[in-house]
């Protein structure tokens, strides 16, 4: 029934509430499937994982991509305790024997992403706008694809997707064609969010399940770059 609990900070020294913060076993660090254990800060900061097996940890923010759309990590860059971006520099914590409490570590993050907005729309081969299709998107990194989220265009075919600066993210989008024959979809499309960055446009064109990329994307894995 180890214990390690602690305060997460931003860089200023401020309390950050609510942030997901991630446990891990240092012998995992490379494993293709890592074991993570999950704590959400209070308001005030202050986290705490329990139970724990002696042994030897790693703490940290982001460490699986974008969670999900307005959760308080994405904000941050991937940072291992105690505010390092790299796991081979980050500090373990020790729990040595079963019961251990090892408390008062403070976690100091990074400063803040910028935040970008992707803007488009999606239209049909004649240009006629897809009219509430739902635009999914997943962020891409070097060594993982987050979860797919997805939000829904307005009569006009328009959306807007909240991103940070310098990430990658694949953009995608499908109709229901009501009439019996299921879904059609875009060719995803990949970009990197910067400030200069260009509304996108998605055709509606591929037959549900004949697209690889879109199948990539439902399923959560890594798709091939193009």
């Amino acid at each position: 029934n180890g214990r390690i609990s602690g305060k997460v900070v931003d860089a200023a020294g401020q309390p950050v509430p609510k942030i997901l913060l991630y446990l891990m076993r240092a012998e995992d660090v490379g494993a293709e499937r890592p074991q993570w254990t999950y704590a959400e800060a209070d308001a005030a900061g202050h986290f705490t994982f329990r139970p724990l097996a002696p042994g030897r940890y790693l703490l940290g923010v982001r460490l699986s991509g974008l969670s999900f759309p307005d959760a308080a990590g994405n904000a941050y860059p991937r940072t291992f305790y105690p505010g390092v971006s790299e796991a081979a520099q980050a500090t373990p914590i020790v729990i040595s024997r079963a019961g251990e409490h090892d408390s008062e570590h403070v976690f100091q993050l990074p400063p803040r992403l910028t935040e970008r907005i992707i803007e488009g729309v999606v239209v049909w081969p004649d240009n006629r706008p897809g009219a509430k299709a739902s635009v999914g998107y997943q962020e891409l990194s070097a060594s993982n694809v987050s979860s797919s989220y997805g939000t829904e265009c307005d009569e006009q075919g328009r959306f807007r997707i909240k991103v940070y600066d310098g990430f990658t993210y694949l953009v995608s989008a499908h109709v229901n064609t009501g009439n019996g024959s299921g879904q059609r979809h875009a060719e995803p499309i990949e970009i990197t969010a910067t400030a200069e960055m260009k509304p996108l446009t998605l055709t509606i064109s591929e037959p549900n399940g004949t697209c690889e990329r879109c199948r990539n994307l439902r399923l959560g894995k890594r798709p091939t770059r193009q």
